[in-house]
């Protein structure tokens, strides 16, 4: 999850939503998590419409470094 201020700034450092899903993971999945974090710290701040502030203003999405992992 990550709160943007309307100029696509990080409003905090972005959150796992299920952090319990870390508890007990294996090694690499804490690596992954852990660089999706950190990629989305990095690409702020963000380029998107001001207009549609209300919209974007706080992203939740889901991510699954198993599911990605398939598509290799």
């Amino acid at each position: 999850s990550i709160d943007l201020g309307i100029d696509g700034r990080l409003l905090r450092d972005p959150t796992l939503v299920t952090p319990s899903s870390r508890a007990g993971a294996s090694p690499s999945l804490v690596v992954a998590i852990d660089n999706a974090l950190r990629a989305v710290r990095e690409c702020a701040p963000f380029t998107l419409p001001p207009d549609r502030y209300e919209s974007w203003r706080q992203v939740r999405f889901n991510f699954d470094p198993q599911r990605m992992a398939r598509r290799q």
